[in-house]
């Protein structure tokens, strides 16, 4: 009996070990094993949002959205400053219909579809000459081309002589970039190109420069070094210009031919025949529709996507600039006659011609007459504010209307206005100073400083 006790005891005691061992190594496997929730818990701490991984892993989709978030934010918070107290209840709903009316009017804008009433702003009446500019020095020949970043704050001008400079609008600092073909050649003549047109892109990324040389130079501009030389062109580059808001590129050229490139791929796309003389001048706006102008007397606007263009006849003169409004509908041109002509694609013939807006010369020496001529154009992108410039003392203001061009004020400058860029703000204009024409040595005027002039437009409030 005591032997049969013993044996249920042991038995007893063995299964409770047993349990306990079980148990034991349950917990064990517990305290081991990570559940699923502390697993997806130590992944989501190892790739925090904001952490160096993830935004080295940001996509180019993600970018957008988080600047377009920015872009919001900053609206919303001007709104807020310039609105005055409101009732609580109207108050969120105004602040929403102002800032939709905002976006739409400024995407309307950008893609040419509605203009800005620049023009009204600009506290310059017709008959009153403006302030002297400010002239930064640095260019040893005459001055070619200018182009005005996005942002305002800086400037790129170019030369006969070859030089480059980098400017600072606000502190007038200028840098020059490196030489053409490197410090390595032997022969300077081999690295030394007579610079005729750039042109910069709307994201501020890529300058675009042509001359003598026949090629096309497209320049980094965060590091200020030459990328890449595009090839196609058979005699001097002499105008260039990029489409809004993409990276393709517009050359025109000596040899009557208008060629179409891509900035992201470094590639020849394609070439535009029709002109049947030297093309001189080039603008596009938002459009693929560039407007060229040629010394065989006539403008082209090119149909790219459909293959096709439209020709007007510019009478018997020499078209030597070109500006676009409203993205490519209507545009201005200049020529050796001294005439000033507004186009729109409806019509084959000027909707408006103004003669010899910048005077005729009154010297009788022979080349002198060239600086009534009108040797540049620009327009404030997407607004209704123009300019033109010649040889004869001052750059031109004008107001864009519906069919017809009004004339503002002036701006005094001693030299051929060679280029001209208009700030989008309407704040100043820039523009590229020489003894001589762009394209010749025909005249010359004595006294006169290469250089880069910024005049400072005083603007009002358009009530």
């Amino acid at each position: 009996m005591a032997k049969r006790n013993q044996k249920v005891s042991d038995g007893q005691s063995m299964k409770r070990s047993r349990v306990e061992r079980k148990k034991e190594e349950s917990d064990v496997q517990d305290e081991e094993l990570p559940s699923d929730q502390e697993e997806e818990e130590e992944d989501g701490r190892r790739s925090l949002p904001g952490s160096d991984s993830e935004e080295e892993k940001e996509t180019a989709e993600e970018k957008r959205i988080r600047l377009a978030k920015a872009y919001l934010s900053r609206l919303r918070q001007e709104e807020m400053e310039d609105e005055s107290s409101e009732d609580d209840e109207n108050e969120d709903k105004i602040h929403r219909d102002s800032l939709a009316n905002r976006l739409q009017q400024e995407a309307l804008e950008s893609k040419g579809y509605q203009q800005r009433q620049l023009a009204d702003s600009t506290a310059l009446p017709e008959g009153q000459v403006g302030e002297a500019p400010k002239i930064l020095r640095g260019h040893g020949a005459s001055v070619t081309a200018v182009a005005l970043s996005n942002d305002e704050k800086s400037i790129y001008s170019c030369a006969k002589d070859g030089a480059m400079f980098h400017w600072d609008v606000e502190t007038g600092k200028g840098t020059r970039f490196p030489k053409l073909g490197g410090a390595e050649k032997k022969n300077k003549a081999d690295c030394r190109v007579r610079w005729l047109a750039n042109a910069i892109s709307y994201d501020g990324m890529f300058l675009a420069t042509g001359g003598s040389d026949k090629n096309v130079h497209i320049w980094d501009l965060r590091s200020m070094q030459h990328i890449v030389k595009l090839s196609s062109h058979r005699a001097e580059v002499t105008a260039l210009a990029f489409r809004d808001g993409t990276h393709q590129l517009f050359s025109a050229s000596m040899d009557s031919t208008v060629k179409i490139w891509s900035i992201d791929t470094e590639q020849y796309i394609d070439t535009l025949y029709g002109h049947q003389a030297t093309v001189v001048s080039i603008d596009c706006g938002y459009k693929e529709r560039p407007v060229s102008g040629s010394t065989d007397h006539t403008c082209r606007l090119w149909k790219v996507p459909e293959e096709s263009q439209l020709v007007f006849r510019g009478g018997g003169a020499s078209i030597d600039a070109v500006a676009v409004f409203r993205g490519g509908q209507q545009w201005i041109s200049g020529g050796d006659d001294g005439h000033l002509s507004l186009w729109t694609m409806m019509r084959k013939k000027p909707v408006e011609i103004l003669r010899d807006v910048h005077g005729k010369s009154a010297s009788s020496a022979a080349g002198d007459e060239c600086r009534g001529w009108i040797h540049s154009l620009s327009c404030a992108r997407g607004s209704d504010l123009a300019a033109s410039g010649s040889g004869n003392g001052f750059i031109r203001l004008w107001a864009h209307r519906e069919r017809h061009l009004e004339a503002l004020g002036s701006l005094p400058i001693n030299g051929f206005v060679n280029s001209l860029s208009i700030a989008p703000s309407g704040r100043f204009v820039v523009s590229g100073i020489g003894q001589e024409p762009r394209l010749g040595r025909w005249s010359k005027i004595s006294g006169v400083r290469n250089g880069i002039a910024i005049h400072r437009l005083p603007l009002v409030d358009p009530e």
